[in-house]
């Protein structure tokens, strides 16, 4: 495939499927529950299929009875039966991308884990436009660290599975649901690690601060409540000892304390808790 191959139908494959070029796309897009089997081959462990990826647009279900070798899947709205059939990736220098939203309705949605054979190029979750929050699921791999997190849905995304750790993430719009149990961990040490734009992480944030980190740079924690309200540090400093990991969370109420001396009264609707979790020598 050169091109966008879309399928209304079920799709018995007793011959070879392969998108070798980077416009190869195909999607299984009716509007019942379809199917995918046969005795040939979608993508190989040597070629797999590349390009933007193999997509599910259907509100309804695509059942797969064959396996599936992709780099890239599309998660617009629907849901895989059988996911365990798709292998993400062929390991060497391989990247995955895989995209959760973006059909015109709630986001689709692998049924079980599939298999990710996940190169050094790391794996991307795009979560994108749905109609309704998104909560994370299979997509996020067992060792729950991806290389880079987007988030571009207008309703939220909320993260359950467990922590998970990514070096870079990007929010151009819409908050994440984070708690002490589904700790979002963004472990690039950079200042603009933090892509952002919009939206707000409601919940637990921790960022990474590098070894030997002179004064002069500003990280920000993009944590909020109701609202965006986030916590800065403002020049940081660190030893050679390693790297420091702080973690910060905004709360829109009163945080009990009593004023010092020569200070004006404290708000009594917002405070932020931020701490050292890892790397306090440092």
């Amino acid at each position: 495939l050169g091109m966008t191959a879309g399928v209304a139908g079920n799709v018995v494959n007793n011959g070879v499927i392969q998108g070798l070029v980077s416009g190869s796309r195909f999607d299984f897009d009716g509007t019942t529950p379809q199917t995918y089997s046969g005795t040939g081959t979608f993508g190989t462990v040597a070629a797999p299929f590349i390009g933007t990826g193999v997509g599910i647009a259907t509100p309804s279900t695509v059942t797969l009875s064959n396996p599936i070798i992709t780099t890239r899947v599309n998660l617009f709205i629907g849901t895989f039966i059988n996911s365990n059939q798709f292998t993400l990736g062929n390991g060497g220098a391989s990247s995955v991308y895989i995209q959760i939203g973006g059909g015109g309705g709630p986001a689709g949605s692998f049924d079980v884990a599939p298999s990710f054979n996940i190169g050094t190029g790391g794996i991307t979750e795009n979560y994108y436009t749905a109609t309704t929050p998104t909560s994370s699921g299979y997509e996020i791999p067992l060792s729950r660290i991806i290389n880079s997190l987007v988030i571009n849905n207008s309703p939220g995304v909320i993260l359950t599975g467990g922590p998970l750790s990514t070096a870079a993430m990007t929010m151009t719009t819409g908050n994440v649901t984070t708690t002490s149990t589904n700790l979002l961990t963004v472990t690039g040490t950079a200042t603009g690690s933090i892509a952002y734009s919009a939206g707000y992480i409601n919940g637990p944030l921790e960022r990474t601060l590098p070894a030997s980190l002179v004064s002069g740079s500003t990280y920000n924690f993009p944590v909020g409540k109701g609202s965006y309200n986030p916590f800065e540090l403002v020049n940081p400093t660190t030893n050679a000892g390693g790297t420091v990991v702080v973690r910060s969370e905004a709360f829109d109420a009163n945080c009990n304390g009593t004023s010092g001396l020569n200070m004006g009264p404290l708000n009594t609707n917002r405070y932020w808790a931020t701490s050292i979790t890892s790397g306090n020598a440092n």
